[in-house]
């Protein structure tokens, strides 16, 4: 399943969420059964909990930590008869070591060890959805083969010389347009 991510109900990023809800028990791994309390909605309702049990959420860093099976949370209520799956932000913070950033339409979260990015929710109808991170997103577009006179402004106006050692090193396009560099004219 690797590079495909599919889920019904997103998971909606909740800050004022207590414990981590799911209402899609194919989402939990290590379930188990259980006789707790029914919970308390919003609306005062109480709906009753079926089992408890471990989710991986559909994120994985890109930065330089790999997380190869996403990023588990514990002790996920499964309660069938809720409308969605809501993160807990507080219980999230907690047992990751992570941190949340609510900006414009996105909330990003990082991890705060390593500063990498774990995943990213985007704000829909009053809510921060999590969207999935999948193998194969890209982050950034890198370009190595970046023009000669490029390398040549970076590396402090490096003479000719020294621009044709470093050439192959880092797959620098050769231009000989850097030679006619103002700067360089001007320091002469």
């Amino acid at each position: 399943m690797a590079g495909k991510i599919i889920f019904i109900k997103p998971w909606v990023i909740d800050s004022g969420a207590i414990e981590h809800i799911t209402c899609d028990s194919a989402l939990l791994i290590e379930e188990r059964f259980t006789n707790q309390q029914p919970v308390k909605i919003p609306n005062g309702q109480n709906i009753p909990v079926k089992s408890i049990g471990i989710a991986e959420l559909p994120v994985k860093s890109i930065g330089i930590t790999e997380l190869p099976n996403g990023v588990k949370v514990n002790n996920v209520l499964n309660i069938p008869d809720f409308k969605c799956n809501l993160l807990s932000v507080s219980k999230l913070t907690r047992e990751h070591n992570c941190a949340l950033t609510f900006v414009d339409d996105l909330c990003v979260i990082q991890d705060l060890t390593t500063r990498t990015l774990i995943g990213v929710g985007r704000h829909q109808n009053g809510l921060s959805l999590l969207e999935p991170i999948q193998d194969g997103v890209v982050a950034m577009k890198v370009d190595r083969s970046i023009d000669e006179s490029v390398w040549h402004w970076r590396l402090g106006h490096a003479s000719e010389t020294k621009m044709k050692q470093i050439e192959p090193l880092f797959d620098i396009a050769s231009n000989s347009s850097f030679m006619h560099c103002d700067s360089c004219i001007r320091a002469k």
